[in-house]
């Protein structure tokens, strides 16, 4: 199959998950400069309660997050989720648009949570459909660099926009740039689980101008095995006893501990810089650079 069309090229599904992740952690990380601000200005209730306006992220990327996958594999569809999170996003910052009240920016922050729920993990494994297990190395870490880029632009973006044209200027950007995520996948890429299906079933000669690129050594030989490792997954193995394996289980307890911490501290920082130097929220949003700079040099660093 000769590659005319570039919105069904690995390359594409790449890309469009690479902007995808930016978007996403531009969206959730927008408000944690000006949140602080934004309670004060609205004279809602006290800034303690911020940390219950950050869990309901939390908790809307949960219920998303732990269903999205199977939906995803029922449906044999990832662009569908992938759409509808970025719609989610544009939602999400129409709320915020209106926000005059607690509720509105608990609500607001549930809804950014359901949509990263669905965009993180389909646009990941989106990836994984289209590149042997052998090329994911590089994909991965292309991922981590535009989702930390997204944490570290975020903040500044968002500090800097609250500071000259308020909330109504912030949640304007997520309704713009979620609006133009879900064109980009609705009509920028095909469908990842058909690429992957072209890959696996095209013949070797129609194959070998696509991968020869990427693989060196003898091509005949390497294209069939990489060919072939696209639809090598994993076995479908029960949830249960998948996360009882003490590997597994040690990961995910990891991960969630310095998942909670790096969430709390993300919105603890905001209300500590304005509290105690009194700063701008274009000024707290520049300290969020350094986390994300330096998880884009150790996420490249684990690729090599």
């Amino acid at each position: 199959m000769a590659m005319t069309d570039i919105r069904a090229s690995p390359t594409a599904v790449v890309v469009g998950s690479c902007i995808a992740q930016l978007i996403d952690n531009i969206t959730y990380t927008i408000s944690f400069a000006c949140l602080p601000h934004l309670f004060e200005d609205m004279k809602l209730a006290s800034e303690s309660q911020i940390g219950l306006v950050a869990a309901m992220f939390g908790i809307g990327g949960f219920l998303t997050s732990s269903l999205s996958g199977f939906v995803s594999d029922r449906l044999q569809s990832r662009k569908l989720p992938l759409v509808v999170g970025s719609i989610g996003y544009a939602i999400c910052g129409c709320v915020l648009f209106f926000s005059h009240k607690l509720w509105h920016l608990l609500l607001y922050r549930l809804l950014n949570g359901m949509a990263s729920g669905l965009v993180y993990p389909i646009s990941t494994a989106a990836v994984g459909d289209v590149y042997p297990h052998k090329l994911l190395g590089l994909q991965m870490a292309l991922l981590n660099v535009f989702n930390n880029a997204g944490y570290m632009i975020g903040p500044i973006l968002g500090g800097a926009i609250y500071d000259h044209a308020g909330v109504r200027g912030v949640s304007t950007v997520v309704m713009v740039i979620g609006s133009v995520l879900s064109l980009l996948l609705a009509f920028g890429i095909k469908e990842p689980l058909l690429i992957r299906a072209e890959l696996v079933d095209q013949p070797l000669e129609d194959s070998a101008s696509e991968m020869s690129s990427k693989i060196a050594g003898s091509i005949d030989k390497t294209i069939i095995e990489e060919i072939e490792a696209i639809d090598m997954g994993p076995k479908d193995i029960p949830l249960w006893r998948l996360v009882i394996k003490w590997r597994v289980l040690l990961a995910s307890i990891i991960t969630l501990a310095l998942g909670t911490l790096n969430s709390s501290l993300d919105n603890l920082l905001g209300i500590y810089v304005k509290d105690r130097f009194k700063v701008s929220s274009s000024k707290a949003g520049l300290l969020y650079v350094l986390n994300g700079g330096v998880s884009i040099i150790l996420g490249m660093a684990s690729h090599n």
